[in-house]
């Protein structure tokens, strides 16, 4: 780390990864613009949490454009005669994400990130009477379905 630079990194966690023992640490790192120089950013942020930490990390990019991308996941250092690097990440790209694989997961934050996903006006129409649905049938003794019912028209 060059002395006196600070990065801060979106959401840094350690956990367990399901069906292994030990600990793991997961990188998430949010992109809202068009960086060129995003992958070899996130192998900045991997190198040095790495550095600090010394344990199995996975890195993931979350891309929220309001637009479709097809984004990297990936930065390399090459010569002619030698691959001296070949960094990986994972990527979701939130546009290219279906809404309705999303919709009923009891989660803020899949409901957070709902509204960058792809969906027509009419989708969107549905999703917010799903949402309405939802709390209406927590705050009565209406199920869930039946307040669906109600709001079709």
């Amino acid at each position: 780390m060059t002395a006196g630079e600070k990065y801060r990194v979106d959401l840094l966690v350690e956990t367990k990864l399901k069906g292994e023992d030990g600990l793991i640490i997961v990188h998430i790192e949010n992109q809202s613009y068009v960086q060129p120089s995003f992958p070899e950013r996130m192998f900045v942020y991997f190198s040095r949490l790495f550095e600090k930490h010394r344990k199995r990390m996975l890195p993931i990019a979350v891309f929220s454009y309001d637009y479709l991308r097809n984004e990297p996941s990936s930065f390399t250092l090459q010569f002619p005669f030698l691959d001296v690097l070949q960094f990986r990440f994972l990527t979701v790209e939130l546009r290219k994400q279906n809404w309705r694989d999303y919709i009923r997961h009891d989660n803020s934050i899949a409901a957070a990130l709902l509204s960058k996903m792809g969906y027509t006006e009419s989708e969107r129409i549905e999703w917010k009477k799903g949402m309405a649905a939802k709390e209406i049938a927590g705050l009565t003794d209406l199920a869930e379905e039946e307040v669906r019912n109600l709001l079709k028209d």
